[in-house]
């Protein structure tokens, strides 16, 4: 078992060419510079896992990739509704409810005897 952590810089573009190099690894690179159990070779490895970005707009296009290429992508933090469409993000898991899932009961607290007169709430498509 071994960790490879790479900075997105919250970047899709920096994203997408990370996800595009991790996931083009083979064993067979990693054997040829002197085999999988080498410790030395951790970022030569193919991964079996890759634990998603901190932005559902980051997380989106790589789990595309990844997930076209057969790597499960996991995200502790993207909300975007829009990840839970299984024909585009098959294999993408997430640890959290999406927006829909916490937004709706937020608002219903707020209106629940809060003592608050006025409530409101904005309204945005971008993925965070």
């Amino acid at each position: 078992f071994s960790v490879a952590a790479f900075d997105t810089a919250l970047s899709e573009s920096i994203a997408v060419d990370q996800i595009i190099q991790i996931t083009d690894r083979t064993n067979a690179q990693a054997i040829a510079n002197g085999g999988p159990a080498d410790d030395a070779n951790v970022l030569l490895r193919p991964p079996c896992v890759i634990l998603g970005a901190a932005r559902s707009a980051v997380t989106m296009p790589t789990s595309l990739i990844s997930g076209l290429r057969g790597f499960p992508q996991i995200s502790p933090i993207s909300t975007s509704p829009a990840l839970d469409d299984k024909s585009q993000y098959r294999y993408f898991a997430r640890t959290i409810p999406n927006d829909d899932g916490t937004s709706v009961p937020l608002i219903a607290r707020l209106n629940s005897g809060s003592g608050d007169k006025n409530t409101g709430a904005k309204d945005e498509s971008e993925s965070w």
